[in-house]
This record gives structure tokens, C-alpha cells and sequence, in this order.
């Protein structure tokens, strides 16, 4: 979720099927690239907490669900964002 200021509301896209172990759900700051929050999340809690909307067929969750459910993995996500900052830094060197 990034690009635009959104409330708890906001909805993230929708699972049309499970057949994952989790999902992580990454936030943003809103007008910015900079990682807020990474939550770590179960396929099956996804599909036990997120609404099914026959519109877009499939389950979407919102940020207030997701906020809550998980793991928080924020550290390791900002770390990561840092290893390929600094990757793409040699790269663009040689």
C-alpha cells in the first residue's frame, strides 16, 4: 500500500486463492518509499479474517486486519530494502 494517504481502511488487493504458506504485507509512508510496517501473515488467517467481495471474487484484507494478525518482520524488510539499495550502489559502479 503506497502512493497515496489511505486510512486503517484501506484495502490491499484481493487473494482469489490460498495455496501459499503467508504473505507479507508491506505499508508505506504515504508520498514517500520508506517501509512503516511489514506484517508476516498465515494464508489461513488471511482467509479467516479478510471479507470475500463478490466484486473482485476474492478475499481482501484491510489494513486494520492486518495490522493485528502475524508476525511483525518491519526490521527485516528495512534490512533487506538496505541490501538491494546497496547492491543496485555497486552495480550502477562498475
Amino acid at each position: 500500500m503506497g502512493g497515496r494517504a489511505v486510512g486503517r481502511s484501506g484495502k490491499f488487493s484481493p487473494f482469489r486463492s490460498f495455496d501459499f504458506d503467508a504473505a507479507v504485507f508491506l505499508i508505506f509512508a504515504a508520498g514517500k518509499f520508506e517501509l512503516t510496517l511489514a506484517r508476516e501473515v498465515p494464508a489461513d488467517a488471511v482467509e479467516a479474517f479478510a471479507r470475500y467481495s463478490p466484486h473482485t471474487n476474492g478475499r481482501q484484507p484491510t489494513l486494520r486486519q492486518v495490522e493485528d494478525l502475524g508476525v511483525d518482520v518491519t526490521d527485516e524488510m528495512r534490512a533487506a530494502y538496505e541490501a538491494l539499495d546497496v547492491g543496485a550502489l555497486k552495480v550502477r559502479s562498475i
